[in-house]
């Protein structure tokens, strides 16, 4: 392979890596909840056997760049055999997800105390 085609090979393969973290930011943001990488391969449809081969490179490098955070729970797959796997959610939803959760548990330290007090 000459070094032009070699080029021109790499430059399509950053195109495809391209659209597909496109399309994976888009379809975390509509599950805000999160999906796994094998989860994302099937909505995203664009593969006849879809596996998380396809999308968890780019998932992780979405990780590195800090636009997506792996959750701290984890969901079974059917192709994993039930092996738990990782959620991806977008880095806004994972954000907003630990401020509700501070802000609740910060209702319930204070109506605790309330109860304890009186």
């Amino acid at each position: 392979m000459s070094t032009i085609s070699q080029l021109e090979s790499c430059e399509q393969v950053q195109l495809t890596a391209g659209r597909i973290r496109r399309q994976l930011l888009n379809l975390l943001d509509v599950y805000p909840d999160g999906l796994t990488a094998y989860e994302c391969a099937v909505l995203l449809g664009n593969w006849r056997n879809p596996n998380r081969q396809h999308t968890a490179p780019r998932l992780t490098e979405l990780v590195e760049m800090d636009l997506v955070v792996e959750a701290d729970h984890r969901r079974v797959n059917p192709e994993s055999s039930k092996i738990p796997c990782t959620v991806y959610m977008l880095r806004e939803h994972w954000d907003k997800k630990r401020a509700d959760e501070l802000q609740l548990n910060r209702q319930n330290i204070k109506k605790d105390h309330c109860d304890y007090t009186q």
